[in-house]
C-alpha cells in the first residue's frame, strides 16, 4: 500500500519540477533575446572606456580600419570615428538637392582630392555653338533638267541616245527626225532665197523696184523662221543654202552636256509636235535635302555652310550652301526639309545617295561649363559646385548648344565665376549618392 499511494506524489513532483525549469529557461532566453544590442565601442566603454580608436571612412562608413589609412574606393584619408568629419546634411541650403536623390554636400580631404583626380574651372559666358546633324539624300538639281521635244511631226529614223543613264556632252548627236513639213519648209526657204538673189542681182544690173527687193528679203527671213522654229540651227540652215538641196531628216543636238534621265521615244516611232523625246540632266551640280526638326528651324538661314559626310563617300568632307527652306512641316517627322546645292564635278554624289547634313548656326551667347562637368544621369543634368575649399554642392541645371568642347546653361541656378568639377564629376555623383542612400537608410530605423 505504502509504494503505490507514493507512485503518484512522486510523479507529480517530478512533473512539478520539469515545468519549472523550461519556465526559468524560456525566461533567461527571452531577457537574453531582448536585451537591446550595444556596440563593441560601447561594449568597450562599459567595460572602463579604454577601447582603441577606429577609423572610418567619411564618404564610405562601412570601411572600417583600426588605425589610419586611406579608402580603397575613393582614396580619402580614414578618419577617427566620431570626429564628426564625415558627410555633414546640416549644410544644406538654399541649394539643396535633395529632391534629386543625391546629398547635398561631399567633403573631400586634400589628398582624396588629388588621388580622385578632382579639377575645378570657372563659369563664364561663352558664344557656344551647337552643330546640327540630319539625315539627308541627294536629289536631281531641277534647274538642270532640259526637255527634248519634237518641235514637228515626224518619224525617229535614227536614236543615237540609246540607253537611260548615257553621258552626253553639248552639241553632241541625240536623233535623226524625217519630216514631211520639215522638208516642205526647207523648199520653200530655198525658192525664197533663189528668188531673193535674183532679185538683188537685177537691182544691181538694171536699177529693179527696191520694194520688190525688201519684200523678197522678207520672204527669205519668213522661211528661216519657220525652219527655226521646226528644230533646224543656223549651221544646218547655212549648209541647206550652201547645198541647195533638201535634207530628208533633220539632226537634234544636244542642247546641255550631262546626262539621259530618260529615253521617251525607240528608232521607228512617229512623234507629233511638243511629243516629249528624251529628258536630260546635268549632275555636275545636285541638291541635298536635309530633315531639320522644327526646333531648330529658327537657327537655319539661307546662305549658310552644309556639310556632307558619311560612308558613301568615303568619310569625306564636301560643303555647299543652303539655298532654300521648304515652308511646310512633315506632321509625322516634325522636321522641314532643307536644301543645300553643291558642286558635283566629279560625280561623286549620286540621286538618291543617303548622307549626314552638318549645318554650323551662328553660335549663341551665355553661361557655359566644360562638357566634362556636367553628369548626365537618372534623367537630370548636375553639376558640382565648389562652395567651400574641398566642399562640393550638387545642382541641377538645364544645358542647351554644345560645340563639343562646352555647353550652354539655359537654365538652373548657377553664376558667372563659380568653380565647377569639369574632371571627377562623375566619382563626385556617385559618393553624392551613397551618401543620400546611406541617410535615408539611417533615417528610417
Amino acid at each position: 500500500m505504502n509504494s503505490t499511494s507514493t507512485q503518484p506524489t512522486f510523479r507529480r513532483r517530478a512533473l512539478i519540477a520539469a515545468i519549472g525549469l523550461a519556465i526559468l529557461a524560456g525566461g533567461g532566453f527571452a531577457l537574453w533575446h531582448f536585451q537591446p544590442w550595444k556596440s563593441g565601442g560601447e561594449a568597450n566603454a562599459a567595460q572602463g572606456g579604454n577601447a582603441a580608436t577606429k577609423y572610418i571612412c567619411p564618404m564610405h562608413p562601412q570601411v572600417v580600419r583600426p588605425g589610419p589609412d586611406i579608402c580603397p574606393i575613393c582614396h580619402m584619408d580614414l578618419v577617427p570615428e566620431g570626429s564628426g568629419q564625415t558627410h555633414d546634411e546640416s549644410h544644406n541650403g538654399p541649394h539643396s538637392s535633395h529632391d534629386t536623390g543625391h546629398a547635398s554636400m561631399i567633403h573631400l580631404t586634400e589628398r582624396g582630392r588629388v588621388l580622385a583626380q578632382v579639377s575645378t574651372v570657372a563659369v563664364e559666358s561663352r558664344a557656344v555653338g551647337r552643330g546640327i546633324q540630319v539625315p539627308a539624300v541627294v536629289e536631281v538639281n531641277e534647274s538642270t533638267q532640259r526637255a527634248v521635244a519634237a518641235r514637228v511631226a515626224g518619224r525617229i529614223e535614227r536614236l543615237y541616245a540609246t540607253q537611260t543613264w548615257q553621258a552626253i556632252r553639248k552639241g553632241q548627236p541625240l536623233l535623226e527626225l524625217f519630216s514631211r513639213e520639215l522638208i516642205a519648209a526647207q523648199q520653200e526657204y530655198l525658192l525664197a532665197h533663189e528668188s531673193a538673189t535674183s532679185n538683188a542681182l537685177d537691182f544691181r544690173a538694171v536699177g529693179g523696184d527696191s520694194n520688190g527687193r525688201n519684200r523678197a528679203d522678207k520672204v527669205v527671213a519668213a522661211a528661216r523662221t519657220r525652219l527655226l522654229q521646226f528644230g533646224m540651227t543656223s549651221t544646218q540652215i547655212a549648209a541647206l543654202e550652201e547645198r541647195g538641196t533638201v535634207a530628208e531628216t533633220i539632226t537634234i543636238y544636244a542642247p546641255i552636256s550631262g546626262m539621259v534621265a530618260r529615253r521617251a521615244v525607240v528608232e521607228g516611232a512617229y512623234v507629233n509636235e511638243g511629243t516629249l523625246l528624251l529628258e536630260l540632266v546635268d549632275l555636275s551640280s545636285v541638291w541635298v535635302k536635309a530633315n531639320v526638326f522644327e526646333a531648330d528651324l529658327p537657327r537655319i538661314r539661307a546662305g549658310m555652310e552644309m556639310g556632307l559626310s558619311g560612308p558613301a563617300i568615303g568619310n569625306q568632307r564636301l560643303t555647299g550652301r543652303v539655298d532654300f527652306i521648304y515652308p511646310t512641316i512633315d506632321p509625322a517627322s516634325r522636321t522641314a526639309q532643307v536644301r543645300g546645292v553643291f558642286g558635283n564635278g566629279g560625280g561623286m554624289l549620286k540621286p538618291g545617295m543617303y548622307l549626314t547634313a552638318n549645318l554650323a548656326p551662328d553660335p549663341v551667347r551665355s553661361l557655359a561649363v566644360p562638357v566634362g562637368a556636367v553628369v548626365r544621369t537618372g534623367g537630370m543634368d548636375m553639376v558640382y559646385v565648389e562652395v567651400e575649399k574641398n566642399m562640393f554642392q550638387a545642382r541641377k541645371v538645364t544645358i542647351g548648344a554644345s560645340d563639343g568642347a562646352w555647353y550652354a546653361i539655359t537654365g538652373g541656378d548657377l553664376r558667372a565665376g563659380e568653380n565647377v568639377a569639369a574632371e571627377g564629376g562623375f566619382l563626385l555623383d556617385s559618393e553624392a549618392r551613397l551618401n543620400a542612400g546611406t541617410s535615408s537608410g539611417h533615417e528610417g530605423h
